[in-house]
């Protein structure tokens, strides 16, 4: 009876498994799905800083240096169709914008970190 005891203590208790909350946290950790949630934060408020950008500042520029009024209003008509020229200006200068800052951004980073593009 005493070597079974003894057999009893030397038996080390089982590894604990981790709890669906633990699992959670490693996963999070092992796969960077924190690092992305947070880019995409700073995505998306940057994506409306840009937005603003170009709303408040570039197209009241542009209206005064063209000479409208309303350019998001530029439109034009074929049969029943309507092309809406204004917004896809907007847009495609919004984009000009972005990939601008990226490319700046990027570039300065790459420079600065010893990438081995020039």
């Amino acid at each position: 009876m005493i070597e079974h005891m003894e057999k009893i203590r030397e038996v080390r208790p089982l590894k604990r498994v981790d709890s669906f909350f633990g699992q959670l946290v490693g996963f999070l950790k092992e796969w960077s799905v924190i690092g992305v949630a947070i880019g995409v934060i700073v995505a998306q408020a940057s994506k409306d800083f840009i937005d603003a950008l170009v709303r408040g500042v570039i197209m009241p520029l542009i209206k005064v240096i063209l000479g409208v009024s309303n350019l998001t209003g530029w439109n034009f008509t074929i049969g029943q169709e309507k092309f809406d020229i204004g917004n896809v200006m907007s847009s495609l200068i919004t984009l000009i914008i972005v990939i601008s800052i990226l490319y700046y951004l990027v570039r300065r980073i790459m420079k600065r970190y010893g990438s081995d593009q020039k």
